[in-house]
């Protein structure tokens, strides 16, 4: 049976010196005849009769301030945060599932495309020489260039949609 002062019995239930003198002076906590205090029954004269301090609800109105606007209201800049990481938290998700792609990527992809798409261009004429001083006929020529335009155009445009999974 260990005997504690009101300090003693204050770090160990966690509060102030002065809020176990106030309880003892209020008789929700008994002395000894030594001024010692017993340290169970002090602890289980504190649990059960301390006094609480009722919650106040926030002024009407002090909710709505939010950090960002410079109101300093703790909840509100709290709950923004929450909302913040929690939209975060559904793009992580969403981008690991394959249905967001970052900006860069796609950026990095066209220029790749685009490339391949002025060297194909540039080497039309290199890959259709060969073919055109044999022809004589204007008609040939012409579809010739046209096919071979075509065919680097559609490589291009295929390269940007590749076919899906379930695509036939």
């Amino acid at each position: 049976m260990a005997r504690v002062t009101q300090a003693g019995l204050a770090r160990h239930v966690g509060v102030t010196p002065g809020a176990i003198a106030r309880a003892v002076r209020e008789k929700r906590i008994e002395l000894g005849g030594d001024g010692l205090i017993d340290l169970a029954a002090g602890t289980a004269m504190w649990l059960s009769n301390r006094r609480r301090r009722p919650r106040t609800p926030p002024p009407a109105g002090a909710g709505e301030k939010s950090a960002a606007a410079g109101g300093g209201d703790f909840w509100a800049a709290k709950t923004d945060r929450e909302v913040a990481e929690a939209a975060m938290a559904k793009m992580r998700a969403a981008e690991m599932r394959g249905d967001l792609v970052r900006r860069r990527d796609i950026v990095l992809e066209f220029g790749t495309q685009l490339i391949n798409l002025a060297t194909a261009l540039e080497n039309l004429a290199a890959r259709l020489a060969p073919m055109m001083v044999a022809e004589t006929d204007l008609g040939r020529c012409q579809a010739l260039l046209r096919d071979e335009h075509r065919a680097a155009l559609t490589a291009f445009a295929d390269a940007l949609d590749p076919p899906q999974e379930g695509d036939k």
